[in-house]
């Protein structure tokens, strides 16, 4: 009996292979498609313990440096729909972006369905926390403190759709039922509705939120931060008596104006006097929107993007030998007061103006392994709003 070669060995078992594969492929089981997500707690297994707890709150922090709500969404509905600012960048980057400016976009262009969909994540973390927390065998106090912060985002979320949208659908719990059951196409309830919400959680958020934190806490959200919401939200509902109220309140918390402009956007200068409330960022190689909140608006060819390009409106909106248009704006050819030249570039078409209340220095510029990322905060809220809501309010 001849040997049968090996190459045609190897050539059978490919054959009686390739077809017990596909038979078994075809007769998996949908159990064997499905694989559960690893390293993956369901929620109902999650909040157990006081660092179950502690990690929940956090990551509605951690949110807040998604894309969703600082990147193009961002720029898109609260920058480029205004007088001060264009595109920017080059001509073929991003250029959907134009519609926001010349007013063409439609309600279902990305960037509104993605700010949409990303405060909604926001508030679904903070109902999870509200409905979850309470039931956690762990310290009073922070507890209190906890379900406040969650009360304080809610409420931060909400306000934030009210303004571009009106009216929206509420969700104060948690989804009942399985997937297949669950109704997620709810009406849209009322302006005033959302506001009463808006008003009750910002309410018992500063209730319960301390007026400071220690050195490891800084950052997270506070009594004058939860107050001064209150107080713009009284301004916006036109209740100028409670604003002037809330303004005052603010005022006795020791809060101040930043005696240098310039330097109170400087990474250096985060949660100083002025500053209610910041959005924290670190260059941690997450490639996160907050982290990458100052390259997106950088100077493009040194440091970032070059996106929201400040107007000629907003140049000559300021009167000669105003000191905060320089430190609103930033020109081509000035050296910075870090000693940083800023150029135009290769491209002729790089913008000629960057917003400086973004720019991060070169030295504090950190290379990792996603995009030029940086240490600078996005200033929310500051004791120099509340002096305005405080005027205006006043004035009536």
């Amino acid at each position: 009996m001849l040997a049968t070669p090996k190459y045609l060995i190897e050539k059978i078992i490919k054959r009686l292979f390739i077809p017990c594969v596909c038979l078994a492929f075809f007769a998996c089981t949908k159990d064997f498609l499905e694989v559960p997500r690893e390293a993956q707690q369901p929620a109902e297994e999650f909040f157990v313990n006081q660092q179950d707890a502690v990690e929940a709150v956090n990551k509605m922090y951690a949110h807040q440096t998604g894309f969703d709500l600082v990147g193009f969404p961002h720029l898109a509905i609260f920058q480029l729909t205004s007088d001060d600012s264009d595109k920017g960048s080059n001509p073929g980057d991003a250029a959907f972006l134009n519609d926001y400016v010349n007013f063409t976009f439609s309600s279902t262009a990305f960037s509104i369905d993605g700010y949409w969909t990303g405060q909604y994540q926001g508030i679904n973390y903070a109902n999870q926390v509200l409905a979850n927390i309470p039931a956690i065998p762990m310290d009073d106090n922070l507890k209190a403190r906890l379900l406040a912060e969650a009360q304080f985002f809610r409420a931060f979320h909400y306000f934030n759709l009210v303004r571009v949208f009106g009216g929206v659908p509420i969700y104060e719990g948690l989804p009942e039922g399985s997937i297949e059951e669950r109704e997620y196409n709810i009406p849209r309830n009322s302006v005033d509705e959302v506001y009463e919400l808006i008003t009750t959680d910002f309410t018992q958020a500063a209730e319960n939120l301390p007026i400071t934190y220690g050195a490891t806490e800084i950052g997270r959200a506070t009594k004058g931060a939860a107050t001064g919401f209150l107080a713009k939200v009284a301004l916006y509902r036109e209740d100028f008596t409670q604003a002037v109220t809330l303004t005052d309140e603010v005022a006795g918390m020791g809060y101040d104006l930043f005696p240098d402009y310039y330097q109170f956007f400087r990474p250096a200068n985060e949660y100083n006097v002025e500053s209610l409330f910041e959005i924290q960022s670190t260059a941690d190689g997450n490639c996160e929107s907050a982290s990458q909140y100052g390259q997106v608006q950088g100077v493009r060819g040194q440091f970032g993007f070059g996106f929201n390009f400040p107007t000629e409106d907003l140049v000559n909106a300021y009167e000669e030998g105003d000191v905060r248009r320089d430190a609103t704006i930033l020109f081509v050819g000035e050296t910075t007061p870090e000693g940083d030249l800023i150029t135009a570039g290769d491209n002729p078409d790089n913008p000629i103006r960057y917003n400086q209340k973004v720019y991060v220095p070169e030295a504090s510029f950190r290379r990792n392994n996603c995009v030029d990322n940086a240490d600078i905060n996005i200033k929310v809220l500051r004791y120099a709003e509340i002096l305005l809501i405080n005027a205006e309010a006043n004035i009536g």
